[in-house]
């Protein structure tokens, strides 16, 4: 619902619409997709993506803002796993394919220069666009943003943001998966921003899923305080604050929020390296695992699907081995196919 009392940016002609969707397909989908097996796991989070669209910051934007429903519509149609490797989006024309598996991205604090690993070093002199980092599955990257904030992205996560914020909010579009450690900066706020849901911090340490297969939009908080907003059942958009311990799930469907109080350190492991699981089912962690190792496992036998595991996984392990620590503790058997396919009997 729009207030009528906001000052809206003119949204986008059909033609240029149709001339940005061009260049979007341009970019990305020229990419030959590869499934190969990937031998670092990476999990749990959010984020998200832009393709050099311009940025037009709207000073008061509730969360159907024009600004809003764009960006989060366009990134919807961007899929990671179209990709081999982590790709940095800097303009229409200009993309940049990182191959290493765990790489890092940092930027200058005027956001003119983009150094990646630890020796390449790109200029952007187009600070005025968005730049878009996309994760294909089976990777997982780091960056860096130009106020010091540190994003860590998930396989399969795709994240949208300025070279350089220089408005009055920190504004970043996420799908996937990531863990955000925002840089303290009373007088901008940092907002990540999915479809229906924005999180707006001063600045904390939290995680945020927000898959397009998953029905939920999942935020941890770590230390801090954040305010998420969301589209509920009401006109009014509604919205929540919460501490730290505290884990928050919105339905996309329902268009509810639920949170519970829980051990945080199961949502931030992977940035070390680690999967950690308690009592969670067996569809949801082969799920979570198809997306880390871009494999596809399939369960056969139904009756498996809600079987429970707890333990932990080191990253560094195939998914062979994996799959064989889980089957120590459930009951069931596996075999490998063709094109890195794995059935569960």
């Amino acid at each position: 619902m729009k207030d009528s009392n906001t000052n809206e940016t003119p949204s986008l002609t059909q033609e240029e619409k149709d001339n940005l969707k061009k260049r979007i397909t341009h970019s990305i989908f020229s990419y030959k997709r590869k499934l190969r097996i990937k031998y670092a796991i990476a999990a749990s989070l959010i984020l998200f993506l832009s393709i050099g669209l311009f940025l037009h910051y709207n000073h008061s934007t509730p969360l159907q803002s024009i600004d809003n429903e764009k960006y989060t519509s366009l990134l919807q149609n961007l899929n990671a796993d179209t990709l081999q490797n982590v790709t940095l989006v800097l303009n229409e024309n200009q993309n940049i394919d990182i191959a290493d598996n765990n790489s890092s991205i940092s930027y200058s604090s005027t956001g003119e220069k983009i150094k990646i690993g630890n020796s390449q070093i790109v200029d952007d002199n187009t600070r005025v666009t968005m730049n878009t980092l996309i994760v294909p599955y089976g990777k997982r990257t780091k960056l860096q943003l130009s106020d010091g904030s540190t994003v860590w992205l998930n396989s399969g996560s795709k994240l949208a943001y300025p070279a350089s914020f220089n408005e009055d909010k920190r504004k970043v579009y996420l799908e996937g998966e990531a863990i955000f450690e925002v840089t303290h900066d009373k007088s901008h706020p940092f907002m990540v921003i999915a479809k229906d849901f924005e999180i707006e911090v001063l600045g904390t340490v939290f995680n945020v899923s927000n898959y397009s297969d998953d029905p939920s939009i999942n935020t941890v908080l770590k230390n801090g305080s954040v305010k998420i907003q969301y589209k509920g059942n009401s006109i009014k958009d509604q919205s929540l604050i919460i501490k730290p311990g505290t884990f928050a799930s919105y339905s996309k469907d329902s268009r509810s929020i639920s949170t519970a109080t829980v051990d945080v350190d199961k949502y931030f492991s992977w940035r070390d390296g680690i999967i950690i699981f308690k009592n969670d089912n067996l569809k949801d962690i082969m799920k979570q695992l198809s997306r880390y190792y871009n494999a596809s496992i399939e369960i056969k036998n139904k009756r498996l699907e809600n079987q429970t595991f707890s333990g932990s996984l080191d990253l560094k392990e195939t998914v062979e081995q994996v799959l064989n620590i889980i089957k120590e503790t459930s009951d069931f058997e596996f075999e490998k196919t063709t094109n890195n396919q794995f059935i569960i009997n």
